[in-house]
């Protein structure tokens, strides 16, 4: 209907209805996702090798303070990394349903800068320098990969019509799996020379599971 049609309706007293919001015909969400893809496909084109040594070698403890990275491939990371900050706040937009998707952005690049920062106090605190650096590598590969696996759950949750209910379980079960690569990392840098298990139960808690409390809190009340 044009805009001369539609003055015309509201004089006759036609009512016109506007089109429902939806995520998928939000400009600004599909601009970001199409940023998003962009990264990751030229990401995985362009450093490829680096991608393929950080997974092989995942599993094993490794001195990370030589590891080697050229330049191109740590601004790849760093830009993986935001990407993945966005992932998280597009979910977030997603199931709350309001808010601002900048604010959110911003919330969320907060919360995962506030954890690098505390996680550095802590582990040059209490732990050696080359752990805390193998420590700092490992928590930007696991940022950046889990960035990756959710966005599949992104564009079906903006894209499909598939129940949130099944989106929701799908976001909680990687995030189960990133939470538990976490913890066997944190065990095998910082704790597997201590016998005891409390330790590494309460260093997970205090700097995994607080600060996610503390999100979900922050974002209540600052959306509610």
């Amino acid at each position: 209907m044009s805009l001369s049609e539609t003055s015309q309706a509201l004089l006759i007293g036609i009512d016109v209805q506007p089109i429902p919001y939806t995520l998928s015909g939000d400009t600004l969400v599909t601009s970001l996702l199409l940023v998003c893809f962009l990264i990751i496909a030229l990401s995985l084109g362009s450093i490829r090798d680096y991608l393929g040594r950080e997974l092989d070698s995942f599993i094993y403890t490794k001195d990370y303070s030589s590891f080697y990275k050229s330049s191109v491939e740590g601004n790849f990371q760093l830009l993986l990394c935001m990407q993945s900050i966005v992932m998280f706040a597009i979910l977030a937009y997603s199931y709350l349903g309001k808010g601002n998707l900048w604010s959110i952005i911003g919330i969320m690049f907060l919360y995962v800068f506030g954890r690098y920062i505390i996680y550095n106090i802590v582990n040059w605190t209490f732990f050696e320098k080359k752990d805390t650096q193998n420590w700092n590598h490992i928590f930007s590969i696991i940022l950046l990969a889990e960035g990756i696996m959710l966005f599949p759950v992104v564009l079906l949750q903006v894209y499909t019509e598939i129940p949130v209910r099944i989106m929701l379980i799908c976001t909680v079960a990687i995030v189960s799996i990133v939470k538990i690569m976490t913890f066997y990392k944190q065990y095998a840098i910082f704790f597997r020379r201590f016998s005891g298990f409390l330790q590494i139960i309460l260093y997970f808690c205090t700097l995994e599971i607080i600060p996610a409390l503390i999100l979900y809190g922050i974002m209540g009340k600052s959306l509610g």
